[in-house]
């Protein structure tokens, strides 16, 4: 507690009574008979000075004064509803000692009045050369009709209408809540400024930031330094931000970050509304979404909760992430913009429904087994061509049932995988526009426009699609693939499809038809199924050298392929036309099929190219262990 020097208090609190001060006890009685000429004479002295000089004092009642001399010194002690005026400041107190005409001490039931605001304690010392007003007590209070600080220890500047509290103080103000070791309140701006620990809880929000501001007629909080804030949705931090409560929106920014049960965030700068659940983030973007093991990066986000959608801009990108025999793998995507978007699925069914014990294959546009099998019906028989023999057609008696059953036991594996589980109770969906491009360690892709959906876990790839895995690049006018969220199991390469495998130097394995249907194992095809106009090109080795080189052509035919290599072909239907010639007499104009394009200049050689951000190491344990504020200023406080 502060201690203010003076020579006495008032004689009712016997407790304030020091030796000193005896001998001005013993002379009061002789003063009271000069008491009209001392009151005279101390109005006179505390108004004779013109309004423009501020040091001085004016005394507006009284009920009665008594005059005292100490150490040479006249005091002045004021006593009932005593009234003093300086800068406009009406004071107000029990009982007073003036020790000059612009000095005084007060006692009991204190009060100081100053344009609307109203400061309340048990002691003042007014000091009108500094126009400094120290208010001190058990409880000191300031208001302002819009919110009433509590503290000890407060000086208020009435010249320039700011109060300094220390010490501890707390503020309550429309269900807000605020507290600091010590702070400011600027009358004319109604703004309270904060520093050291400040704590702020209103209905939605706790807060702990190093320093801040509070404006009590806007109800716009502004929070530096290191700040923590706990909501009903999540957890967000920065150094330098603001929340407008009527507008219950927010602005972050120097390390902004958010967190929910699913989401963390990252942004140089973040703008969040959250009566329209909805947000923009600027700079350095990163939103890394656990439930879809999935990573977005760019420089520029908007984002709306209800319905669940984000969009981002200026170079954006996405790392989908998969744990594989405990390896990590990767895929990373960029385009122009990147869409998302997740919303209810009208078929979901809660999780002890029982799923029909042979559920059906999502409905798409693309060719499906039964269409697979409509296209080979009433085909003739087979003829087999075995790359790894002779490379000479022999007479086939697989039958087209044998044909469509495939190999049995690669049947059964497919089958399982592409059994649609119970819907989720959410569909996903992604949207990639404009140059987009794809890194994975053993697949890459390019093509304008990609869309993705979880409804039925197929990707779409538009205009100038292909696809690369290894030594190997398959593009079509449309592709259309089916994954199992980890790897792709089946693609359609609709329309002027086009596979080519790299053999060796300039040699290039060809299979081209009107659409290709590929089956995947670990991302690489073991099966192609081609339809219409189906053609090929491929070279047949001997002790790892080229010697032949294959032309073949039917209506359509299967391929299977080992480690990216035609191991077997399948033709269909009659004609069969198939030609091989020794690497010296293959004519030029044929070792190339039409339409033949190496686009290995598209292609992304590592994830570098497609994000060169570095993801953020996440913070739920870091946050786990912060605690609340606990307002301990305001339970002291409390307990005056």
């Amino acid at each position: 507690m502060e201690k203010i020097n003076h020579p006495n208090k008032p004689d009712k609190t016997k407790r304030y009574n020091r030796p000193e001060t005896a001998g001005l006890r013993r002379c009061a009685g002789g003063v009271v008979g000069c008491l009209l000429f001392v009151f005279c004479g101390f109005s006179g002295m505390l108004s004779a000075q013109p309004e423009d000089n501020r040091k001085t004092v004016e005394m507006i009642h009284v009920d009665s004064i008594l005059s005292m001399s100490y150490n040479g010194k006249t005091i002045n002690r004021l006593i009932g509803h005593v009234q003093l005026m300086h800068n406009g400041a009406m004071m107000s107190c029990d009982s007073a000692y003036s020790f000059s005409s612009s000095e005084f001490e007060a006692y009991s039931r204190v009060v100081v009045v100053k344009d609307g605001t109203t400061l309340y304690g048990d002691r003042l010392h007014y000091d009108g050369a500094a126009s400094m007003a120290k208010v001190r007590g058990e409880l000191v209070r300031l208001t302002d009709n819009t919110a009433t600080l509590r503290t000890q220890h407060l000086d208020f500047d009435t010249k320039q209408n700011i109060g300094h509290f220390f010490n501890g103080g707390t503020i309550d103000n429309k269900n807000n809540l605020l507290e600091s070791v010590q702070g400011y309140y600027y009358s004319n701006e109604k703004l309270f400024v904060f520093s050291d620990s400040v704590s702020i809880r209103n209905d939605a929000y706790d807060i702990l930031c190093e320093s801040g501001n509070y404006n009590t007629e806007t109800d716009i909080a502004v929070f530096t330094g290191a700040t923590s804030i706990w909501h009903e949705d999540g957890f967000l931090s920065c150094h330098y931000g603001w929340y407008d409560k009527p507008r219950d929106y927010f602005h972050f920014s120097e390390n902004a970050y958010m967190q929910s049960d699913e989401q963390e965030v990252w942004a140089d700068s973040i703008f969040y509304d959250r009566s329209a659940r909805k947000g923009d983030l600027y700079g350095h973007v990163q939103m890394h979404d656990t439930t879809q093991s999935l990573i977005i990066f760019g420089n520029e986000a908007h984002f709306t909760e209800t319905p669940e959608m984000v969009i981002v801009t200026r170079q954006p990108s996405m790392a989908y992430y998969t744990l594989e025999n405990n390896q990590p793998d990767t895929a990373f995507t960029r385009a122009d913009t990147l869409h998302f978007i997740t919303e209810l699925n009208p078929a979901y069914r809660a999780k002890d429904t029982v799923a029909p014990a042979n559920p059906a294959l999502p409905v798409t546009d693309t060719l499906t087994p039964a269409a697979i099998d409509t296209a080979f019906t009433d085909m003739p028989a087979l003829a087999v061509v075995d790359t790894v023999s002779t490379g000479t057609l022999a007479p086939a008696t697989i039958d087209t049932a044998q044909f469509l059953a495939g190999t049995p036991a690669l049947a059964a594996v497919d089958t399982a995988m592409l059994a649609v589980p119970v819907p989720d109770s959410s569909i996903r969906k992604i949207f990639a526009y404009h140059n987009v491009r794809t890194f994975r360690t053993n697949l890459q892709a390019a093509c304008d426009s990609f869309a993705y959906s979880s409804l039925d876990s197929l990707g779409r790839m538009f205009i100038r699609p292909v696809m690369w895995n290894e030594e190997q690049q398959i593009s079509a006018n449309e592709i259309h693939f089916l994954t199992d969220q980890k790897e792709i199991l089946r693609a359609d390469f609709l329309q002027a499809a086009f596979i080519i495998m790299h053999e060796q130097d300039t040699f290039y394995n060809q299979v081209k038809g009107r659409d290709i249907i590929a089956y995947f194992r670990d991302n690489d095809i073991y099966l192609a199924d081609i339809i219409g106009g189906a053609q090929t090109v491929y070279y047949l080795q001997e002790d790892s050298v080229v010697t032949n080189g294959n032309l073949s052509e039917s209506v359509n035919m299967q391929v299977e392929l080992k480690q990216r290599k035609i191991q077997r072909i399948k033709y269909y239907s009659q004609p069969v036309k198939s030609d091989t010639y020794p690497l010296d007499q293959l004519p030029p104009e044929k070792a190339l099929l039409k339409g033949y394009e190496w686009r290995d200049s598209e292609r992304p050689k590592s994830r570098w190219e497609i994000c060169s951000e570095h993801p953020h190491a996440s913070r739920r344990s870091e946050t786990a262990n912060l605690s609340k504020p606990t307002f301990p200023i305001t339970e002291r406080i409390n307990r005056k």
